[in-house]
């Protein structure tokens, strides 16, 4: 007996489902909801609306953002993150044993320790450091810079200028 295969897409409607068909195909896009712009649009405003004055119904509802997409509540801004983690206290070995400071406090220790021994890079941040932390203090030994030239200054320079033009520095 040979086995027969039925032709489903050809089967027969019911008449619901043929009429649901038509229907269908006879059927205007619906149209959408009517947005609160669109109803400013068309209704009279009870108040002048003009510059600056939007439509009531375009207006933010009492407490709806402008920026829904924004920052979410509870984000940290980088100098938050920056004060958190330097003012973290951490455990520090030192000749005199072990210390609990901050980790920038321990960084400007490390700072010291290097200027100390001679790294020269160090010692040029530490002093930046230094003169931005206490602008009004001069550093020990003196070490500022003359706010006006002296007469003999101004000669050196002067004489430096002349021998420079003389064409005597291409030697």
């Amino acid at each position: 007996m040979p086995i027969v295969a039925k032709d489903l897409s050809k089967r027969s409607k019911t008449p619901a489902q043929s009429q649901q068909a038509n229907s269908r195909a006879s059927r205007q896009p619906r149209a959408k909801p009517a947005s609160a712009r669109d109803k400013a649009l068309t209704d009279e405003p009870s108040y002048p609306v003009g510059y600056k004055k939007p439509p009531k119904d375009t207006q933010y509802q009492p407490g709806q953002s402008g920026n829904l997409k924004g920052r979410p509540k509870g984000a940290k801004g980088v100098k938050t993150v920056v004060l958190e983690v330097l003012g973290a206290r951490a455990e520090v070995r030192t000749s005199a044993g072990i210390k609990k400071m901050s980790k920038f406090e321990a960084v400007i220790h490390k700072m010291v320790e290097l200027a100390m021994k001679g790294n020269v890079r160090a010692l040029m941040q530490l002093i930046a450091l230094y003169s931005a932390a206490v602008p009004e203090k001069e550093l020990a030994g003196g070490l500022s810079v003359p706010e006006e030239l002296t007469a003999t200054d101004a000669a050196t320079l002067d004489e430096f200028r002349a021998w420079i033009l003389e064409g005597k520095g291409d030697e």
